[in-house]
């Protein structure tokens, strides 16, 4: 079976089954306000429920209309097998208002693995070019503590995607910086720029030997380039339980020694 426009009663409406939403609220009558002025302009998306009709698609403008005192609407009658009823039910959840772009970026990637679609299939379905679905979906790559940051912060679409040219453990810093000095989109960009051009310190490699032998022989090479100076040195190594003692015995000039234990 195919589509077909229809018109319904509202009462015949199953809308318990459609996708949460939050904010879901806000809005509805303003919305009323429009359809009492000018009417349904677009259908309701239903399918066959029994001898009743679920919703697919709609939502707000159903609540608005139940608001209104409404008894009938028209609807678009849809097949109810396959992955387009989830599709149409997704799409209406992406476009409505109070989106943040993760929740939205979160939705793309839901129809495609529901669908199999490709990205371009997606930009016509949504209505936007391949380039801003690209763009959204790069968003979900950001690291998880920025991501979470971004959102707390209020940051803008093109702030966050500046972030993704820093490496994860910067990303969360540099929202930081952007939303405390109140950067805008075009100055964070030069912050994450900066911030991927700064030498990173290294880190100077720590050397670990389990061989006290090459210890001894670096010391008593040294010892030995004493001696070659005309410098009179004596050494001692001693093995005891606790580890290696080397003594060294430097002669004064005037007689004495100089002693030192390691």
């Amino acid at each position: 079976m195919g589509r077909a426009y229809i018109r319904i009663r509202l009462r015949d409406i199953d809308a318990g089954q459609m996708p949460p939403r939050q904010g879901g609220g806000e809005g509805i009558g303003e919305l009323a306000e429009s359809l009492k002025t000018c009417g349904q302009l677009s259908p309701l998306l239903v399918k066959r429920a029994g001898k009743a009709y679920q919703l697919v698609a709609g939502c707000r403008r159903y609540r608005a209309m139940t608001l209104l005192g409404w008894k009938m609407a028209d609807a678009l009658l849809i097949p109810g097998d396959g992955p387009e009823p989830l599709v149409l039910s997704l799409v209406e959840n992406i476009q409505r208002e109070n989106l943040t772009c993760f929740e939205e970026a979160e939705g793309y990637r839901a129809i495609l693995s529901a669908t199999g679609m490709t990205q371009e299939a997606l930009s016509r379905l949504v209505g936007k070019s391949p380039s801003a679905v690209a763009n959204k979906l790069r968003l979900l790559k950001l690291d998880p503590q920025a991501r979470l940051a971004a959102v707390r912060l209020h940051l803008g679409e093109r702030q966050i995607r500046s972030l993704l040219t820093l490496p994860a453990p910067l990303q969360a810093r540099a929202a930081e910086m952007a939303a405390r000095d109140g950067l805008s989109a075009r100055q964070t960009e030069e912050l994450a720029s900066r911030m991927a051009a700064s030498p990173r310190p290294r880190r100077r490699p720590r050397l670990i030997c389990l061989d006290s032998r090459l210890y001894v022989n670096a010391l008593m090479a040294t010892v030995r380039q004493i001696r070659t100076s005309g410098a009179r040195v004596d050494s001692r190594v001693e093995e005891r339980a606790e580890g290696t003692v080397i003594t060294v015995i430097l002669s004064r000039p005037s007689g004495g020694q100089i002693h030192a234990a390691l």
